[in-house]
Order: structure tokens, then sequence, then C-alpha cells
């Protein structure tokens, strides 16, 4: 009994903070994003980040969202400081320093969100930024504090100081990459794609954001800077399908006799290396494989609960069903190993969500090289960025 206790208030624990946490997509360039598609994707009590200015005016798009009644929180970043580090700033940009920058568009944003009493707000005053001054720094936050006393005040810093406390307010903390734990995380910088997306849920405290390159307009395989508004790859509807999928907590893995976990250095990658809609090369943004052997395929199957009575099948246990797409030769890996995509005419060309579709779930496997190996269509499998 006293085990059962135990065990039931862990569970309580864990419970509560599951439902603390909440999910959403750090949507920097929302500008240029095509919010009819995304409000139709997305899942009900979430969170959208975005950042001011820097891909336009985001508040027509922003109201788009809002108006679906699905987004519960919005966090902003007012000013963009990413540029400065980079040296890529648009001419006009203020100093660092200009606090009439974070004051104007604290403003700006607290008036338009009057509209949507019941939508928390989170306001961040610089995206990544490098200022080690103290006071600087805490001139932003007090001017936020002031101008918007309702919303929850949240630090970006790269190299940059970050309060902990300004004015009795808690100051969170947002942190980025795949690895990133703090208050609010986001890949931003790191494609969700290619993160641990098993572990990352659990490295936030407050919220966990979905980034992918295309939020901001660019490409995994981008070999020159465009600048914000003349980007041109935005996220397509499987895209943000994708995020969303990844938002949601890993299914139970089954178990299926004969087949492994693929491990380093082999891998299934879920997107391959994107390089924009201009360069047509159906193998971007679907899967591949790397491993040490040489062979001409990968075969990809779908599985299926095993026939027998429920008093003797074993729990989780699924066997091969059919097959349902292929991943072929293309070449040697520069790491080591070799390539296979199923994408055009070296596979069964399906992107991830389509994938899942002929899976029948996010979970399949691969029989090649004389080995059967686990996959998933949404979670990258084997290392991870």
């Amino acid at each position: 009994m006293k085990y059962f206790f135990n065990a039931f208030f862990c569970l309580l624990l864990i419970s509560n903070q599951l439902q603390a946490q909440q999910s959403g997509l750090d949507l920097l360039g929302l500008a240029k994003h095509d919010v009819e598609m995304v409000s139709q994707e997305l899942g009900q009590n979430t969170s959208i980040g975005f950042l001011d200015g820097t891909f336009g005016d985001p508040y027509e798009k922003l109201k788009v969202l809002l108006d679906s009644g699905k987004v519960t929180s919005v966090r902003i970043h007012l000013w963009d400081h990413t540029c400065y580090r980079n040296k890529v700033c648009v001419k006009g940009v203020p100093s660092v320093t200009d606090i009439r920058r974070v004051t104007n568009r604290t403003i700006r944003f607290v008036r338009f969100m009057e509209a949507y009493p019941n939508v928390k707000q989170y306001i961040s005053p610089a995206l990544e930024h490098d200022v080690k001054v103290k006071s600087v720094v805490n001139e932003w936050f007090k001017e936020i504090a002031k101008e918007a006393p309702s919303a929850t005040l949240v630090c970006s810093a790269f190299t940059g100081y970050c309060p902990k406390i300004i004015g009795g307010k808690k100051v969170l903390s947002e942190k980025h990459g795949c690895k990133a734990r703090g208050d609010i995380i986001s890949p931003d910088g790191a494609s969700h794609f290619d993160c641990n997306n098993f572990k990352y849920p659990f490295q936030a405290k407050v919220i966990q954001y979905s980034w992918i390159n295309q939020n901001n307009g660019r490409v995994t395989g981008e070999k020159t800077f465009t600048t914000p508004k003349k980007r041109v790859n935005w996220p397509t509807r499987d895209d943000i399908k994708q995020q969303v999928e990844l938002l949601k907590f890993a299914p139970k893995r089954f178990l299926v006799r004969g087949c492994e976990e693929l491990k380093r250095p082999n891998l299934f990658k879920t997107n391959s290396e994107f390089f924009g809609a201009a360069r047509n090369d159906p193998r971007g943004n679907k899967a591949m494989v790397i491993h040490t052997d040489k062979v001409s395929k990968f075969e990809i199957f779908s599985t299926i609960a095993l026939d027998l009575p429920v008093d003797e099948a074993e729990e989780g246990v699924r066997e091969i069903h059919e097959k349902v797409g292929e991943m072929r030769y293309y070449g040697s890996y520069q790491g080591g190993g070799h390539r296979y995509y199923i994408g055009g005419m070296f596979g069964s060309n399906q992107n991830p969500v389509q994938l899942k579709e002929a899976l029948g779930s996010e979970e399949g496997v691969i029989i090649g090289a004389g080995k059967c190996y686990y996959i998933n269509a949404i979670r990258r499998l084997g290392y991870y960025r």
C-alpha cells in the first residue's frame, strides 16, 4: 500500500509538471508566414513566438492566429540583436542602446493585445542580445514593466547580461539550441528536425517552442546571406504539421522481434539538407539513412499488432506488416559510411508527414544490409545535433 501511494504521488507530480508546460511555434518571421494555413494546423492551447519589425509588420498576421481561438500565449522579441553580432543590420537600425525602440514597440504590442485579454503575454526586449552593460539592459526591462505591467518579462541573451528580478518581477530565461534548458526554449539556430525529440520536450519549464530554418525564411543548405524581407523559403503545410507533431510527447516504443536501434555512426534523418525551392532538389526535407554498409537500398515497412488472443499477446510487441516505401543508395558520406535517400528518383519520395500516413503511425522499420532497424517518420534517430 505504501508503494502504491508513493507511485501515485510521483505520477501526480509528473502530471502537474506536464500540465504547466506549454508548447508552440516560434514563427520569428511571422510577417511572411501563410497564417491562414498555420492557423488550420495549430493545436488547441498553443503558444506563438515572433519577432517584431525585422521581417515586416507582423500584426495583421498575428491577428489571424489569435482570432483562431487556439492561441493562449504569445512571446514577442521586440528587437533583433543578431544582426549586430553578424554585421548584417539593414540601414537605419538604431544603436543597441536606443531605449525608444523597446518603449515604442512595447506600447504598440500592449495596445494590440487589449483585444485579447485572455492571451498571456511574454515580452523579450531583444533577441539574443550581447549587451553586457547592466544599466542598459535593466532600463529595457524597467520600460517594459512600466508599459506592460501584466506581461511576463523574458530575457534572451547570447553573451549579454540578464537580470533575475526587475521591480519585484521575475525575469524568465530563454535559451536556444537543441540542448537548451531554460524557462523558455527554442531550437532557434538549430532545426527542430535535428534535435533529440525524445528529450527536448522535457528541457523547458514554461514553454517549449519549435523552430526550423523556414520559420526565418532560410534553408539548411544556405551558403549566402539573404536579407530577411527578401527571403522566399517559408514553411509548407507539411513542415508545420511536422513541427506540431514534434511538440507532442513521443509515443511508447513498440517491440519487433529481430529489429534493433540505429546507433552512431548509423543515422536515420527525417529531413535531409534542404537547399530551397529554387534548387528543385527532390531529396530536400525528406528522409535519409547514413549506414556503414554499402547496399542497393533499404526497404521501409509498417508494423501490425500480433494476431494473438488478448490474454496471450505480448504488450507492445508487433510484427512487420507491409512495404510502404524504400530508400536507395546515392553515394558515400563525407563523414564516413554511405547515403540512402527516399527523395525523388532515389526512393519512394514521401515527405515525413506522408511517410507517417503510409506507416499508420510515427514508427516503422527499415530492412537492409542484413538488418532490421526501427525508424520514426517524424523524429530523427541514431544521433542528434
